[in-house]
């Protein structure tokens, strides 16, 4: 960035041709470093993320990366002397180590054995909040039961505490995303791939089979976010 001081001087004052000229240039870079991975130490231990691939993941942290990169405290902080991007892909590292960090933390907060129970015990009809419609009242609880249950075992912990803090708790978009310390793009994010994942499992199991979700924007009824 040193051999080009107008780019500097104008990403420096904040410039959105710049910003447009530096994600250009950048964003193919950062996608690539997080779809490969990279190793790290960690408490005096090697250890290795090994990327994200081509996933939803992926476009998160790259969003996120050039948020940070974009901020006042980034553009003044860059010396003008490092290669930009080295600079850059530092903070698409630190954005993924601290996403894994507070994943972690996450975990050890939320999911205690009664918040575990507590999930398991989610109906399908409770779980989201009516935005599906719910199936005939006259089915057995205890099939639903399952049904949610067996969904559940297939999430990783972070889609576990999500779905506790989001549809079991009922907190909004925004709480959901300070409780769980992260962005509320990736609480969307989180929450759009669910829906998805649990519409397919409720079908495969014989529920709404000819249902299809309207736009969110037809809905006469909707989440609070």
């Amino acid at each position: 960035m040193n051999e080009r001081p107008e780019l500097l001087k104008a990403y420096r004052k904040g410039s959105k041709k710049a910003y447009e000229t530096i994600y250009m240039e950048y964003e193919p870079i950062v996608r690539r470093f997080v779809k490969r991975g990279f190793s790290f130490s960690s408490q005096g231990r090697l250890c290795s993320f090994k990327g994200h691939g081509d996933s939803s993941d992926t476009d998160c942290v790259v969003q996120e990366t050039f948020l940070r990169v974009f901020s006042e405290a980034a553009r003044q902080g860059y010396d003008g002397i490092r290669p930009f991007k080295n600079y850059v892909l530092s903070i698409a590292k630190h954005e993924i180590l601290g996403a894994l960090r507070r994943k972690e933390r996450v975990f050890k907060n939320e999911m205690s054995e009664e918040g575990r129970e507590a999930i398991a015990q989610a109906h399908v009809h409770e779980s989201f909040n009516g935005t599906i419609k719910r199936p005939d009242a006259g089915l057995l609880k205890d099939e639903l039961s399952d049904i949610t249950r067996s969904f559940l075992e297939t999430l990783d912990e972070e889609e576990k505490v999500f779905f506790r803090i989001r549809f079991v708790v009922g907190e909004t978009q925004m709480a959901s995303a300070k409780r769980m310390a992260c962005t509320r793009a990736r609480i969307k994010l989180l929450e759009k791939r669910l829906r998805t994942a649990f519409l397919a499992h409720l079908r495969h199991h014989g529920y709404f089979e000819s249902y299809t979700p309207k736009a969110r924007w037809t809905r006469k009824e909707g989440l609070a976010a």
